[in-house]
């Protein structure tokens, strides 16, 4: 289990590594869904964004609150309702540096026992701070390494050293 300081910075981090992974790719590599139906790499920005607005809100309710009941958050509902494939890519990113901002602000600022305060999730039931905090860093890893193994599939095979 990462301590608050490296879950700290693996948020922190995220907003870059995702501008990494997407800087070259153009349109139509952004707005391609893979066969299985899965969101495409333009769809897991916005979702990486809206993620990053409720994780911050949620935090915001669990530490200003005593045991709050957190607003749930249905990622296929808000990518149905944003439209992400009509958005760009630029101002999502924009976005999720800006809550991310906020969010590593008001997590650095926490006494040891604020990672302790609970709130209840309609779905997942009572958890800490440092568990939804455990919850968008695994969140976030699984779809860069999404988008890393899509880039991967995607890039020619090399021909064999003659």
């Amino acid at each position: 289990m990462p301590d608050p300081e490296t879950l700290i910075a693996r948020l922190a981090a995220t907003p870059d590594r995702l501008a990494a992974l997407v800087a070259d790719l153009d349109e139509p590599q952004q707005r391609q869904r893979p066969s299985d139906g899965g969101w495409s790499i333009k769809e897991i920005v916005g979702h990486l964004a809206d993620a990053a607005a409720w994780l911050n809100a949620a935090l915001y309710h669990l530490l200003s609150e005593d045991d709050p009941l957190l607003p749930d958050y249905d990622p296929e509902e808000y990518a149905a309702l944003r439209d992400y494939q009509s958005d760009a890519v630029a101002r999502l990113l924009r976005l999720l540096r800006a809550f991310r901002q906020e969010t590593v602000a008001r997590l650095q600022a926490l006494r040891p026992e604020d990672w302790q305060r609970t709130g209840r999730h309609p779905r997942w039931g009572r958890l800490t701070v440092r568990e939804l905090v455990e919850r968008a860093v695994a969140d976030e890893e699984r779809w860069l390494a999404e988008i890393q193994a899509r880039r991967e599939r995607r890039r020619p095979a090399t021909p064999p050293p003659r």
